[in-house]
């Protein structure tokens, strides 16, 4: 096939930049705060939505038209083969289809409308990226000389230096944007749990007035106070406790990972220059940057993966070392770890590669050996977890009545699926095309897949595809669940994304128009990404995100506070909650009913059975007496609790003062605990001498009030 000319292709440049410009108007104003817009829609009829966002429907429905009329005239059939057209016309299709919030769906015509806007825009930015770099591309072509690229010797120098400067860019977005503390309950809980560990301790024994730091994630059984989470990254981030930077450690496990992603290219023959899809992912960029226990998962992973491929039948120390990180991945995330490695060990079993097995089997039960020993110092069994503990016995996993939440079902499950598919193609990159385009060119331009390719594409769709069966799923910096898949599809990218460049070289496209059109459709991509994308994500998480301030300490130092409790305003269910399970429920029978009846129903049954609910904090009542009585207030309109009491004024969760407490609370200078009124008087008579405290948020502003009981 010829080259267009350039006379031709000038012309198609403008429909390709109409697309990308109305695609970028609709998504830097509707896409990069899918969660906020819910709240949005929620409130909204179809009618007030079209006046509310009028302009961003005539710009997007506008541009595509105009684009669409000037395509028409101007015709892409004479560039493209019409296969080639109903390939990428359907491969862009269904991608789009994946960028719609089932949220917004869900809130009625008015979010149905906007998700058909939203999938409608991505469309139109793949096919206008496509469309404006090659056209460009082919405008360029007699007027600049590449430089002349030597194939040269692969060195890891290069990889290495990557690395450090991902470590440094992750720690920088860690402390400048996170204010190097967690953020998220479970990354909270975690570093108390690495403190424990870092202190020789599997568990601390319960503080007396448990009421006060009682939180869902810390099990309370034997006369025991222990994390719900296994052990694994609390353990590797044990050597930050100790020298006082935990913060540190996911970025540096961030760090050697995109090193291991640079050698994995190189055992595919992929340019190492593909590291920079690595990099310029906000979602790993800023989950590296948290205390989640994702980036220590993806570490395994990755170097699990990268043993798998280096090993074979000469080569079985590399089995043994895939198996001792499969066993670690499954010491900090189970479901995960047994998910990513089955289609690794299928392989091996196809490839009858039998003691190789053998010995990444045993190697995989000597990783795992953590689990189940902290299982057994906490729980008193090796196979019951401490999540398990914490709730009552159950796991979360398969379907019907979960630990809390709603009856998970099949139907959810998928739904599940779906939002973290959605998730990978709108936030794995942050930019206004489908970001899982590049597996999209793998399956259906790459025509020889080996082995060792299909089994990393199955070890990242099947990460995350395991929590089918799981009842919970969320987004925090992303689609969290599904992040360790990220550097198994990384890899199938790259390569997808070189199958489209030979794709086009086959069909007659010149080795420097396809250099040229990647160039300028990455060049553009980049521009957005640094404008629109990061200060995007930045703003949303920086400071207050998940409503754990940045700036807490800041106020506790400013005013020299020692020798002090220091009472936290947190949301008034957690506050019910920590009562109830005070009162002798269990942490799962206090969930139902403390989102289920409000303080009022609570203190009204307690004065039914002639107790005042000021005092009744650590008695354990029989669950028949005090069951029966907030049983006759179910169902009952006036005793049920604002939907959004918990969002109705600012508050500060009790999470905010465990990042900074020693887990024996006893031996805090500064012990920060749950405001319970007028019951604070009896933590104040069980530390007397030390100075009392309230920290609270006016608006959004942090106080602090000194207080005597």
């Amino acid at each position: 096939m010829k080259i267009p000319t350039v006379k031709y292709n000038g012309i198609l440049v403008i429909p390709g930049l109409i697309f990308i410009l109305g695609s970028v108007y609709v998504w830097g104003g509707i896409a990069l705060d899918p969660e906020g817009m819910e709240y949005y829609l929620s409130g909204l009829s179809l009618s007030e939505s079209f006046k509310l966002f009028g302009n961003y429907y005539l710009a997007g429905i506008g541009s595509a038209f105009l684009g669409l009329i000037l395509w028409t005239i101007f015709g892409l059939r004479d560039k493209l083969s019409a296969g080639d057209n109903k390939k990428l016309v359907i491969l862009a299709i269904v991608l789009s289809l994946f960028t719609c919030p089932i949220a917004w769906i869900l809130t009625g015509l008015q979010g149905v409308s906007l998700s058909a806007l939203l999938a409608l825009q991505y469309f139109f930015g793949f096919l206008g990226i496509i469309l404006f770099s090659s056209s460009l591309s082919s405008i360029l072509h007699d007027k600049i000389t590449l430089p002349k690229f030597r194939k040269k010797h692969y060195k890891n120098l290069p990889l290495v230096l990557a690395g450090l400067f991902f470590f440094l860019l992750t720690a920088t977005v860690g402390k400048v944007i996170l204010g190097d503390i967690p953020h998220v309950g479970d990354g909270v809980i975690q570093l108390l749990q690495s403190k424990m560990y870092a202190m020789g301790r599997a568990f601390v024994p319960v503080p007396d007035n448990i009421e006060f730091f009682f939180d869902t994630f810390l099990a309370v059984s034997g006369g025991k106070w222990f994390s719900q989470y296994p052990p694994g990254y609390a353990l590797i981030m044990v050597p930050g406790v100790l020298i006082g930077h935990p913060e540190l450690i996911n970025p540096l496990l961030t760090g050697i990972t995109l090193i291991i992603f640079g050698l994995i290219l190189k055992e595919f023959n992929l340019s190492r220059w593909w590291v920079v899809l690595f990099i310029i992912s906000p979602f790993i960029i800023f989950m590296s940057g948290s205390f989640m226990s994702h980036p220590a998962t993806m570490f395994w992973g990755a170097a699990g993966i990268y043993a798998f491929i280096k090993s074979n039948r000469d080569r079985l120390s590399w089995l043994i070392i895939w198996g001792l990180c499969a066993g670690l991945m499954f010491s900090t995330r189970p479901l995960t770890a047994l998910f990513f490695n089955l289609p690794l060990a299928i392989m091996l079993i196809r490839k009858r590669i039998g003691m190789g097995i053998l010995l990444g089997g045993i190697a995989a039960i000597i990783g795992s050996l953590p689990f189940f020993l902290i299982n057994k110092a906490t729980t008193g069994s090796f196979f019951t977890a401490g999540y398990q503990a914490a709730w009552d016995g159950a796991s979360g996993l398969f379907f019907g009545r979960p630990q809390w939440g709603p009856v998970h079902t099949p139907q959810l499950g998928f739904l599940h699926l779906f939002n973290m598919i959605r998730g990978l193609n709108t936030m794995l990159f942050e930019i206004p095309l489908p970001a899982l385009m590049g597996v999209g060119f793998w399956i259906i331009y790459k025509v020889k897949k080996d082995w060792r390719e299909w089994a990393v594409f199955s070890a990242g769709i099947l990460s995350f595809a395991g929590y089918y069966f799981y009842f919970y799923n969320d987004m925090v910096y992303g689609p969290r669940f599904a992040y360790t898949a990220t550097f198994p599809l990384l890899i199938i990218t790259a390569s997808g994304l070189r199958s489209f460049y030979r794709h086009l070289r086959d069909k007659g496209v010149s080795r420097k128009s396809c250099i040229l059109s990647f160039i300028t459709g990455f060049s553009i991509l980049t521009v957005l990404w640094i404008a629109i994308s990061l200060p995007a994500r930045a703003g949303l998480y920086q400071n207050r995100y998940r409503d754990i301030d940045n700036n807490f300490i800041d106020i506790v130092k400013q005013n020299k506070i020692s020798d002090a409790i220091i009472f936290l305003d947190d949301y008034p269910s957690t506050d019910r909650h920590a009562k109830l399970f005070s009162l002798g429920f269990t942490n799962r029978q206090a969930w139902y009913y403390s989102w289920r009846l409000s303080d009022d129903a609570v203190n009204s049954a307690l004065a039914n059975l002639g107790i005042e609910p000021d005092e009744a904090y650590g008695r354990i009542i029989p669950l028949d007496k005090i069951g029966l009585e907030l049983n006759k207030f179910w169902g009952n309109p006036r005793y049920s609790p604002h939907p959004a009491e918990d969002m109705m004024r600012p508050h500060i969760p009790l999470k905010q003062g465990l990042i900074y407490m020693n887990p024996l609370i006893e031996q805090n200078d500064i012990i920060f605990a749950r405001d319970m009124g007028k019951h604070n008087i009896v933590l104040s008579r069980a530390f007397p001498g030390k100075e009392l405290y309230i920290i609270y948020l006016e608006k959004q502003s942090l106080r602090l009030q000194k207080v005597e009981y």
